[in-house]
């Protein structure tokens, strides 16, 4: 299955529905800020004031259906192996590798899928898990809500409606960078033609989001920089992997003119 068709839940349900870890809630508060960019010293955009920001250590161990970002792939196999999820890990494609898309492992009702990043000779890092938990009798959003409240702390932004609701938890957005005033002239050409350029998640360091209907909560954590850094790594790669392959073609056949 495409993995984009997967979400990511966590919590424990009082319409008689335990999931994993509700029981036991974990001290998510610790470090939680409601910093203003004024209260930084720093003058950067650090958040919008009043709003709860988390840690992305915390962010990270946040327990979605027994997984985080934070385990390693044998750790991740190893407890799809103990919990008995059904499904195989997607194949890797070559040594220098960032999953957009990826097979679930099921449940009965659940879904679980995970995104990762593969460079050589680092070990392999995930950088976002979806998982899915389906209900067969419809609930109120608002009670789902609640439980996942309870579960990982107050959200950042929260937005519940009588059949759907969503709420995110995230750490601060990071200090946007100044343009040059050769890269606002550039940014207002491409503007002026129709060409608006802009790099996914470039202000969300990471963030858990849950998307709830009323049969069903979808939650997705992901390290938007952890997959940025990625990215940055393998354009690196591949255009030192190109170089030494010119170099090597120019030693090999004699260029005349």
């Amino acid at each position: 299955m495409d993995i984009s068709k997967f979400g990511v839940l966590a919590s424990c349900l009082t319409v008689g529905l335990l999931l994993q870890g509700c029981d036991k809630p974990k001290d998510n508060k610790a470090g939680v800020t409601s910093q203003t960019s004024s209260e930084s010293g720093t003058g950067a955009d650090t958040g919008t004031p009043g709003k709860i920001y988390y840690t992305p250590a915390q962010i990270k161990v946040f327990d979605l259906g027994g997984f985080n970002l934070d385990m390693s792939e044998s750790q991740v196999k190893a407890q799809l192996a103990s919990a008995n999820w059904e499904g195989t890990m997607s194949p890797v494609s070559g040594d220098q590798y960032i999953e957009q898309n990826a097979m679930a492992f099921s449940q009965p009702n659940k879904d679980v899928a995970f995104f990762r990043i593969v460079l050589p000779s680092q070990p392999v890092k995930l950088y976002s898990i979806i998982y899915v938990q389906n209900f067969e009798l419809k609930h109120d959003p608002k009670e789902l809500a609640d439980a996942l409240i309870k579960k990982y702390g107050p959200p950042t932004d929260e937005s519940i409606l009588p059949d759907s609701g969503s709420l995110t938890w995230r750490a601060k957005p990071r200090p946007k960078k100044e343009e040059t005033p050769e890269e606002a002239a550039a940014s207002l050409r491409r503007a002026m033609n129709g060409n608006y350029q802009i790099t996914t998640g470039e202000d969300r360091p990471i963030e858990l989001q849950a998307q709830i209907t009323q049969t069903q909560v979808r939650l997705t954590v992901t390290d938007y920089q952890a997959r940025q850094d990625g990215e940055a790594a393998v354009k690196i790669l591949k255009e030192n992997t190109e170089k030494r392959s010119l170099k090597e073609n120019g030693k090999s056949e004699e260029v005349k003119f």
